[in-house]
């Protein structure tokens, strides 16, 4: 199936047994040549192919001794695919059609590979050895519009990498890290055909902060078992995870962190919770959770569910719940939960804010609070009504009214 059919399945033994059909996607295989520029073939050549249907990612394989190879082609789908061999490249990519047969010819170009060097030292001025230099590179932000590429090397005894596996006119981010350092990142632009740059010195500052903490309920309980990310601020991530875990008694200690202000996010998949701030001024924390399984309090079915098509497309609204979670200041709210599904959603659907007003004409703003997430998508919230609230007169998606006049059960409300 490609991984493009998925089901999500709410297991349980009254349920049982469980039948999922999915489609097959029909695959063949398109013959590819690598041949230089006087048509002699390219013995062992890496053949690379990239399609818009797998984000973007490349896949590599090998040309045999007569510089051929057999590409399994997923029927509608679109390929773009390069090719390399010693100092030849091709410098931009053969498209394969969605409905190519082939056989399709790649015609690397002499010369061109570039070359990358640099040195990793220390905050001392001493040179890094086995530093991991990874290099990405991307002919567009868009993967839809383009194709990405990533390579690897280590640094020698002396600090310094050199590095022939990078692809010319690519954008270039080139990514260090090291045992006790902190991870670089660097821009690098794009390299010419047969271009050899040297990307300077890079500096590692020590990384060697020390973070310890307890993940406490909402009755102040010990947790155990709670994975965390430790990611810097404003979405920003390592190239590799930085994770932690509570114990037995809800402690955990995080070692090796860089000295800059970061955040601690807990497993939003498995507890709601809030990211903790984490800094060289705030070593000690406290992290509150709530399991997802615990976190809705009250639910009230339609049956059958509220329709509506007045966005422009379908919308369901299938529950209402009461629950509870973490905001951005680590204090409990309670809140309203919308049960939305749309049928054949929109590309900004998730982007759009939610909102709700009540019986008293009382906007009920979105919540920043997420509950249960099923599959990658957390569901919709506002602030809980005021107690007396029997109706939400409005349900309301950016600027359109998706349902009106939505009986309340006293349990929706602020009720004590």
């Amino acid at each position: 199936t490609m991984g493009n059919d998925t089901t999500v399945l709410d297991v349980t033994a009254a349920g049982a047994p469980y039948q999922v059909d999915f489609k097959a996607v029909r695959v063949q295989t398109v013959p590819v040549e690598v041949r230089d520029l006087n048509g002699q073939p390219m013995p062992y050549a890496k053949v690379l192919f990239a399609s818009p249907d797998d984000y973007g990612m490349t896949f590599q394989t090998t040309a045999d001794a007569h510089g051929q190879v057999e590409l399994r082609h997923v029927s509608g789908r679109k390929y773009l695919l390069n090719a390399c061999s010693g100092d030849s490249m091709t410098l931009s990519p053969t498209e394969l059609g969605a409905d190519a047969a082939g056989p399709v010819v790649l015609r690397p170009a002499d010369g061109v590979r570039p070359t990358l060097t640099g040195t990793v030292t220390s905050e001392m001025g001493k040179p890094i050895a086995h530093a991991i230099v990874r290099v990405d590179g991307r002919t567009s932000q868009d993967y839809r519009n383009g194709w990405s590429f990533m390579t690897t090397t280590l640094t020698d005894d002396a600090g310094r990498f050199r590095l022939r596996s990078v692809w010319p006119n690519m954008g270039l981010t080139i990514r260090i890290r090291a045992a006790g350092s902190t991870e670089q990142t660097k821009e690098l632009g794009q390299l010419a055909p047969g271009e050899t740059r040297d990307a300077g010195e890079v500096v590692m500052p020590v990384a060697d902060m020390v973070v310890t903490g307890v993940v406490l309920d909402s009755d102040d309980k010990p947790v155990a078992g709670v994975s965390m990310d430790v990611n810097r601020p404003g979405g920003g991530s390592f190239s590799r995870r930085i994770m932690g875990a509570s114990g037995l008694d809800g402690t955990f200690r995080i070692e090796g962190l860089p000295r800059e202000q970061l955040l601690l996010v807990p497993d939003q998949f498995a507890y709601d919770s809030y990211p903790v701030p984490l800094g060289p001024d705030n070593l000690k924390v406290v992290v509150r959770v709530i399991p997802r399984n615990k976190q809705i309090l009250y639910t009230d079915h339609f049956n059958p569910p509220l329709v509506s098509e007045t966005a422009g497309f379908k919308v369901t609204l299938t529950a209402l719940h009461r629950y509870w979670g973490y905001g951005p200041n680590h204090e409990l709210q309670r809140c309203l939960g919308l049960d939305l599904e749309a049928q054949a959603e929109p590309r900004d659907w998730f982007a759009k804010s939610v909102t709700a007003v009540d019986d008293q004409g009382r906007v009920l703003p979105r919540s920043s609070v997420r509950y249960r997430i099923e599959g990658n998508n957390p569901g919709r919230g506002v602030e809980l009504p005021a107690e007396g609230v029997t109706k939400l007169s409005k349900i309301m998606l950016g600027d359109k009214v998706l349902f009106e006049n939505v009986p309340l059960q006293k349990e929706l409300t602020a009720t004590p």
